[in-house]
């Protein structure tokens, strides 16, 4: 569960609704250079997401490199406000890992998401979310369980939404990581489709996404 407890909002698309989307599933791969052109090497992840009518994650589904479930996540819908305010990570064989209590603003952004452990319900940490005037994800704090700040993530976008660009700080302040993104394959309405990034000026990974519309 450590490992795949990084995992999340890996790609944005988890981390935002998408109206009319029903289904979305990527494609992980890392990367290498090879005469001056970036390549596939192997698989590392593959996620799958359903989305409801209204364009909210409702499953999240996340497989290894061979295709091969890890582990899921499902998310409970309250009925007030239709959002989901609570997730629950489960296993491949459906133990209850991790749940996730989430909190919203008066525009229905997701604010923060608080995880703990399913068996002790002792708190593990906290992701608090920051938004602009488009609704992007421009920022992203995570908090350990004691609320000391452990990590920052500040996120660019294209002029559609995408994310081209993510700026990882330590608890000083200090950057650790700069992944840039860059775009090669749009559909119709403008998600990309596939995408390599350099981490640090490194090849890093190469990305493939499928979207199914309602």
């Amino acid at each position: 569960m450590r490992i795949l407890f990084g995992i999340f909002c890996l790609f944005l698309v988890s981390c935002q609704n998408k109206p009319n989307v029903k289904f979305i599933k990527n494609e992980v791969w890392s990367a290498q250079e090879i005469n001056g052109e970036i390549s596939k090497k192997e698989m590392v992840l593959l996620e799958a997401f359903d989305y409801n009518r209204k364009g909210i994650e409702i499953r999240h589904f996340i497989y290894d490199g061979d295709g091969n479930l890890a582990g899921k996540e499902i998310s409970e819908i309250d009925g007030a406000n239709k959002l989901p305010n609570r997730i629950q990570y489960l296993s491949a064989d459906d133990v209850l890992i991790t749940y996730y209590n989430l909190v919203y603003n008066d525009k229905d952004q997701k604010t923060s998401k608080t995880a703990y452990d399913a068996k002790t319900n002792e708190k593990l940490r906290t992701e608090n979310y920051y938004y602009d005037d488009h609704s992007n994800m421009v920022k992203k704090e995570i908090l350990d369980g004691q609320n000391n700040l452990q990590r920052t993530y500040e996120y660019e976008y294209d002029e559609f939404g995408n994310e081209i660009k993510n700026i990882a700080k330590d608890f000083d302040g200090n950057i650790r990581v700069v992944e840039e993104i860059t775009i090669t394959k749009y559909n119709t309405e403008n998600m990309w489709l596939e995408n390599y990034s350099l981490r640090n000026g490194e090849p890093f990974n190469i990305k493939k996404r499928t979207v199914v519309y309602n």
